[in-house]
């Protein structure tokens, strides 16, 4: 009967495995590797060693108890000769245990999340346990739990009143250790201690700190009462967040030459460049065009203040936020976001769909219109009169009327004011006009490119009025006619005119 078994197909095997399996809890199983044997026992797929062989534990009965131990790779190793039986994989007995509803049970590593083993004191027991106050500011309770938060893990110290369950103090820092300031768990060690009556000495020992730090963190922090770890971690950090005098202006020198060179007219980059040109090898005398803007506007007010910002350029008070602030130069009106843009756009299968944009000459005085269709790479270049919204309009007009209405349906473009008049663009030319996410000109990637391209042609800083139509379209014949890499090296005029019924003269190519 055991070499029947033994012999038996995988289709057997499978049917066997749907067999419940005499275990009382599937979190009684010690592990995967403890029950192979086992499992494969009861499937009958490993035959039991000839004789009265001493049983080896990978060798028990499959009458004995699921914890009894095995070793997968044991298990794989009886089924490597014939005399062993038959050979079965890890995932295999996985799949099995998972169709008997057999669980491995594991045991994760514990780890400690509290040092005892510090040199800070340590309270005594004198509560055990009873918590009915009967007045209030008699006894405090504190902890310093640890947050996830999505700017990671964040610590928060807090001291409650057991009478009333108020908040006596609290603060939050994003690490436990400090290192020239205090942090917030040595703030609150230090108000404990002082509550309790230590001296700022036994503190200072406490904290590891030096006497006159604590001090002069007690002088600095206190303000109308006992020191407490939250008014005084909410007092220094709003003096961090203070702007200061730049460390090298606190040089009398330097801070004398910055001086006497504004007073004269010099700008703060000019004052850093000379002092750059004049003292090549001194680090300590060279100085920052910024460092010396930082160092005038955190002044306190007075007449120096006053004297030495008129002296500046523009003689502001106070410097202007480098953040852009709200485009007031109007809104594109209805705009069709691109997340309303067919899915087969997306595609490149179907043509028709285009995408534009205004590449501008110098100055911003002068722009010309770029179009190109996104299965052809057609490009399409249009004579613009300005840079304003009717230019563009009148432009786009002229070129996308030659194009066949099958061949027009959507164009995608980015938010550039130069399409405030999108609505009367698209009513003209029966086409659907489809606005790119702000900062995101991979949205539009073929135009993107293209614009790269003509770069070659149409250089950057030349005032691009002075091309004619008839240069515009014999730019645009030069690129419809290379070879691209996309279409298989066909040109993108021989794939259009393949769509095409008519000549493509009609473009202006």
């Amino acid at each position: 009967m055991r070499q029947r078994a033994s012999r038996r197909s995988s289709d057997e095997i499978s049917r066997d495995s749907r067999v419940p399996l005499p275990l009382s809890h599937p979190a009684h199983v010690p592990g995967a590797c403890r029950v192979a044997r086992w499992q494969l026992g009861l499937m009958g797929s490993v035959r039991e060693p000839p004789g009265n062989a001493p049983s080896h534990p990978a060798h028990r009965n499959p009458s004995d108890p699921p914890g009894v131990p095995c070793d997968l790779r044991q298990s794989q190793h009886l089924g490597r000769s014939d005399e062993a039986g038959r050979g079965v994989g890890e995932n295999r007995i996985a799949r099995l245990m998972r169709a008997a509803g057999i669980r491995a049970k594991t045991l994760k590593k514990w780890r400690a999340t509290t040092q005892s083993r510090h040199r800070m004191p340590v309270a005594a027991n004198v509560l055990d346990r009873q918590f009915s106050i009967t007045r209030p500011n008699r006894v405090w309770a504190g902890d310093i739990p640890y947050v996830w938060t999505a700017a990671g893990w964040l610590y928060l110290a807090v001291v409650l009143d057991l009478y009333s369950r108020a908040v006596i103090g609290w603060a939050l820092e994003a690490r436990l250790t400090g290192d020239r300031q205090m942090s917030a768990e040595e703030r609150e060690t230090l108000s404990l201690g002082l509550a309790r009556g230590h001296s700022l000495r036994t503190m200072a020992t406490v904290l590891r700190r030096a006497p006159s730090t604590v001090s002069r963190e007690q002088a600095r922090n206190a303000v109308e009462g006992p020191y407490r770890a939250c008014t005084a971690h909410t007092l220094a950090s709003a003096r961090a967040r203070q702007p200061r005098r730049p460390r090298k202006l606190l040089d009398p020198w330097l801070w004398q030459y910055v001086q006497t060179h504004l007073v004269q007219g010099c700008s703060p980059e000019q004052i850093a460049g000379r002092l750059r040109r004049a003292y090549p090898d001194d680090m300590r005398k060279q100085l920052s065009a910024e460092t010396i803007y930082v160092g005038l506007y955190v002044l306190p007010r007075g007449t120096l203040r006053s004297a030495l910002l008129v002296a500046l350029r523009q003689a502001r008070k106070a410097r202007r936020p480098r953040a852009r602030g709200t485009d007031r130069r109007g809104q594109i009106p209805n705009m069709t976001p691109i997340t309303e843009r067919p899915a087969e756009v997306a595609t490149r299968m179907v043509p028709g769909h285009w995408e534009g944009d205004l590449i501008k000459g110098a100055l911003n005085g002068s722009a010309v219109g770029t179009l190109v269709e996104r299965t052809t790479r057609l490009v399409i270049l249009a004579r613009m009169d300005g840079t304003d919204a009717r230019s563009a309009r009148e432009g786009f007009t002229k070129k996308l009327r030659h194009v066949p209405a099958l061949l027009r349906k959507t164009l995608t473009y980015d938010r550039g004011k130069e399409m405030a008049e999108h609505e009367q663009l698209a009513q003209r030319l029966a086409i659907q006009i489809f606005f790119a996410d702000p900062y995101s000109p991979w949205q539009r990637g073929t135009n993107e490119n293209t614009n790269g391209l003509l770069r070659q042609y149409l250089p950057k800083g030349t005032d691009l009025s002075g091309y004619t139509q008839r240069e515009l379209n014999a730019i645009a014949h030069r690129l419809n006619t290379r070879p691209r890499k996309c279409l298989d090296f066909a040109t993108p005029l021989e794939v259009y005119a393949q769509l095409r019924h008519h000549s493509p003269v009609a473009l202006g190519t």
